[in-house]
């Protein structure tokens, strides 16, 4: 098969980035909608079906912790370049800090964790693809943990060794699924572009084999250090067919 032909495949592929990117995992274990939805259309902001608030550009709005401490507040868009904040208030309105680039015009999805001064974002990134992001909120200040992203970056490089060395690639997506019951840990899936494993490699010498191409995969990651949970990380079959696990480290959730 000629480059071009691996070209026209990776075009029709992408097409279906939307519906096997995103997944999340219902109450009943069973792969749901995506968590967030990339639509302009204020109906769709507000409560999401798993439980998550969805954040939309031009629908600002706020969600307050689960115990009241805390307030995620998106600002009304000013101007005609329609600027905008994510800020962490007290409920009397005292400002504690900053989420870091969340006014980039891109819907995201808030997840509490069990432990209020934590939560979780889906952020999604455009053509399809969504990252999870963690933050702890501070006395002064909102902080960003991204260890456990690097961290999955390596076990994706090792489960799919046609995936980039290198960090400039922009192929990294995933989706965050639950909080651990005591709020210390994440399960999320990490996936990644469909065009990143596809074309040939010189250390195949040809075509990548379908066992060297891209995976996607679960994994439990301790959100403060970054390491993920001996026994966790699960592949996911290619339908994206799956229940989420109940055995090992996943009970704890």
């Amino acid at each position: 098969m000629k480059r071009v032909d691996y070209l026209a495949v990776v075009m029709a592929t992408l097409v279906a980035i939307g519906a096997t990117l995103g997944l999340s995992a219902s109450d009943d274990g069973n792969a749901t909608a995506p968590h967030v939805v990339p639509d302009g259309h204020c109906e769709h902001s507000g409560i999401n079906s798993d439980g998550g608030i969805q954040f939309l550009a031009n629908c600002p709005q706020s969600s307050l912790s689960p115990d009241g401490r805390w307030k995620l507040i998106q600002t009304s868009p000013i101007g005609a370049e329609e600027v905008y904040d994510v800020v962490i208030e007290t409920p009397d309105g005292k400002l504690v800090g900053h989420v870091p680039d969340l006014n980039d015009h891109m819907p995201f999805a808030l997840y509490w964790s069990p432990r209020s001064d934590w939560f979780m974002i889906n952020h999604y990134r455009g053509s399809g693809l969504q990252r999870p992001r963690v933050f702890q909120i501070t006395g002064d200040r909102v902080i960003e943990y991204a260890d456990f992203l690097r961290t999955g970056e390596d076990k994706a490089r090792e489960i799919s060794p046609c995936l980039p060395s290198d960090d400039k690639a922009d192929w990294m997506t995933g989706d965050g699924l639950k909080w651990s019951r005591d709020g210390s840990k994440l399960a999320w899936a990490f996936r990644t572009r469909i065009d990143m494993c596809v074309f040939e490699d010189p250390a195949f010498s040809g075509p990548i084999p379908p066992d060297k191409q891209g995976r996607s995969f679960l994994m439990i990651s301790d959100v403060a250090t970054g390491k993920i949970v001996d026994g966790s990380v699960r592949l996911l079959p290619d339908d994206e067919k799956w229940r989420f696990p109940t055995d090992g480290p996943y009970r704890g959730f």
